[in-house]
């Protein structure tokens, strides 16, 4: 995407003063630049390519990000101006560098930040904000996400005979037996899997959360990005997303850590262990569907808009060898939950 052809809406934004303007990176589905205002101040400008879609992921960072400010959060960017017609969005420029190998202090702020949206949570209306993107308010909603991801990889496993062996032989093995496990453990509970979690259980959540999606400052603070998903959710989805997130690796001690701070956190919700451990396997399942969205021509378009630089058979490889990965820890990270003290 050419930024010049964005000038006049830069100009509707207020940003009359621009003085530079560089590329700062990709994401998966946008582009960031780095814009020099002729007053000495940096902003970062955030590109969404296209379409119904982007407008509202647009809308809903911009809006989750001048929530969280306006509630007194400093660890995020700040909101400046939005032109949804124009795709595009002003946020504060944050210096920071990405953070490859996770600190203890690095856990420890991650572990504040879910407390402070705990908190914001028990104070703040569900009505006042939209669910989170795709969220699993229950379990039978969890169990139709993924077996709708996998239906839809279905349609093009023809044409990928790698993708359709994976299907038939792990990943719908797989999903049936945890379907039966989730039926099980929630009949033991006495619950109905179609139970929808009362408000008060459920969490202001950024949905794509890890490492892969924040900064390290200079004096060591941590600054969280990308809120395009933001909204209530289960914070059992917080927390295993969290664990399973394949865009960072955690050590199985910090894995460990995490998974029993976050429990004291959510401790006000009594059934939030039992939840985890029963849930926990096929939210990986969930990220093994994921990780396979490359297979997807709307999808991989999407990633080619963005600025994607690998082919497209080497991005198909790597992403299935991540699944492969995923599906194949699934019991071992499964055991972590159990383990936890």
């Amino acid at each position: 995407m050419d930024i010049s052809t964005n000038w006049p809406a830069l100009h509707e934004l207020g940003a009359d003063d621009v003085v530079d303007i560089q590329a700062a990176g990709t994401g998966g589905n946008n582009r960031i630049y780095r814009l020099l205002m002729g007053n000495g101040n940096i902003l970062a400008l955030k590109v969404y390519p296209g379409g119904a879609d982007d407008r509202d992921r647009l809308e809903a960072e911009f809006g989750a990000l001048r929530f969280l400010t306006d509630g007194g959060v400093d660890c995020v960017p700040i909101p400046v101006a939005k032109n949804a017609e124009a795709g595009i969005a002003l946020y504060s420029w944050i210096d920071g560098q990405p953070i490859e190998s996770p600190t203890a202090a690095d856990m420890d702020k991650v572990i504040i930040f879910i407390g402070r949206l705990h908190a914001i949570s028990a104070a703040t209306s569900v009505a006042a904000l939209h669910p989170a993107r795709e969220a699993c308010w229950s379990a039978a909603e969890l169990i139709r996400q993924v077996e709708k991801r996998t239906a839809r990889l279905a349609e093009v496993a023809p044409d990928h005979a790698e993708l359709a062996d994976f299907l038939d032989t792990r990943l719908r093995p797989a999903i049936k037996h945890e379907r039966r496990a989730v039926f099980d453990g929630y009949d033991r509970m006495g619950w109905d899997p179609n139970s929808v979690l009362p408000h008060n259980r459920l969490v202001l959540s950024p949905s794509d959360f890890g490492f892969h999606n924040a900064l390290r400052r200079r004096d060591g603070d941590l600054v969280f990005l990308d809120f395009e998903y933001f909204g209530w959710d289960d914070p059992v989805r917080l927390v295993a997303d969290f664990v399973l997130h394949p865009g960072m690796r955690l050590e199985l001690e910090q894995r460990n850590a995490f998974v029993r701070h976050a429990s004291r956190i959510f401790a006000d919700d009594v059934d939030f262990k039992i939840r985890l451990r029963i849930l926990y396997p096929f939210v990986a399942l969930r990220w093994c569907a994921i990780l396979l969205n490359e297979y997807l021509p709307d999808r991989w378009l999407r990633r080619s808009r963005a600025g994607e630089a690998r082919s497209r058979g080497d991005a198909l490889s790597r992403q299935m060898a991540k699944a492969r990965h995923c599906i194949g820890r699934t019991q071992e990270l499964a055991e972590l939950i159990h383990d936890d003290r």
